[in-house]
């Protein structure tokens, strides 16, 4: 049969129409209320769980979210005293941006993180720890630019405020990398730092972040001369970490271990080594011998000045030794100590103390 809708009903054009003025004739209420049976429900893939994580796990640290734009220009790439090379500015251009400020594809999360900071600061909102986790567009020899996800953190000015029985105390370089040890938590993954070099940052207090041998992400102190630059009054701390990165390095198997029954044996260690020597590669040399009862190693002082050569330091390190299925012997601990000392003393020059 054929259904003619009078003039006046223009909306009714399709069998749906015609179903819905049926149901509403009728009467919603008359009809019982059924799912449609589902045989693959939705559900979130590993990534999207591990991204949830991970906003729940900064929500946690007490970082705010924030969300900027995804077009920068020059302009704010100027202010950060970049090169003309730097790969901040290789981005993709728009046709016909809407201004100066938007004139390209951010290639990076630190620039617009910058400018929220400075927003705050400017209005005395200066006690700041923010993230953002976002997209950038990279140039490819393809037609379309790759997708990366990064996240970048924050924290600015005073971690605690001066009150009736607390000293007023800013954040510094360990509260940063703490917040990313904390975001590497989530991944189920280690990692390692090394100095970096970058001119928007302040020397000696930054440093790239690697897994393995690859590098994930960069933090430290913005540089005094960049925070004037954008009206920063107080100290700031930047990170950012390739996300899609550590999704990819954080698919691995965990492996479970018994306990210890035994119990372990410590041993501090101090030498003094060239300045120009890292804690990392103290701990570098010390895995490369890879002593089977060594189970960990912490440096619990760090000390410059009288007695000590003004291009050295004197380091000390406390060593655990746990055997597992047996009690250790003082024989067993002094081969094992001795091994991580002659190593030290060849490869970087240590000098016990």
């Amino acid at each position: 049969f054929s259904l003619f809708p009078p003039s006046w009903r223009s909306d009714v054009t399709i069998k749906e129409d015609i179903a819905e003025e049926i149901a509403r004739v009728y009467g919603y209420n008359n009809i019982q209320a059924t799912l449609f049976p589902s045989y693959q429900a939705a559900t979130l893939t590993v990534d999207q769980k591990k991204e949830r994580e991970l906003l729940e796990n900064l929500y946690q640290s007490g970082c705010d979210e924030v969300m900027n734009f995804t077009f920068i220009g020059q302009n704010l790439l100027n202010k950060m005293n970049l090169l003309e090379d730097h790969p901040y500015r290789d981005m993709i251009y728009l046709g016909i941006p809407l201004t100066d400020d938007w004139a390209g594809i951010r290639t990076s999360l630190v620039p617009g993180m910058l400018k929220t900071v400075a927003y705050n600061v400017t209005r005395k909102n200066k006690r700041l720890s923010l993230f953002e986790l976002g997209n950038i567009s990279l140039k490819t020899s393809k037609e379309m630019p790759l997708e990366e996800k990064r996240l970048a953190i924050a924290l600015a000015g005073p971690k605690q405020v001066k009150s009736h029985n607390t000293h007023s105390a800013d954040y510094d370089f360990f509260d940063l990398k703490g917040v990313v040890e904390n975001v590497f938590t989530c991944f189920d993954t280690s990692f390692t730092c090394e100095s970096a070099e970058e001119s928007w940052l302040q020397p000696y207090q930054q440093a790239h972040i690697l897994v393995g041998d690859q590098k994930v992400g960069l933090m430290g102190k913005v540089h005094p001369v960049i925070c004037d630059q954008f009206d920063i009054d107080v100290n700031c701390y930047l990170a950012e970490i390739d996300i899609t990165a550590l999704f990819k390095l954080s698919d691995k198997k965990i492996i479970y271990q018994e306990v210890p029954r035994f119990p372990s044996s410590e041993r501090d260690m101090a030498f003094v080594i060239d300045q120009k020597v890292s804690v990392q590669n103290v701990f570098d040399v010390i895995k490369q011998e890879n002593v089977e009862i060594l189970k960990d190693v912490k440096v619990f002082d760090i000390y410059r000045g009288e007695n000590i050569g003004a291009d050295q330091y004197s380091l000390a390190i406390n060593l655990i030794f746990n055997k597992g299925n047996a009690t250790l012997t003082d024989k067993e601990v002094d081969n094992a100590f001795n091994q991580v000392l002659e190593a030290l003393q060849t490869k970087v020059g240590a000098k016990l103390r």
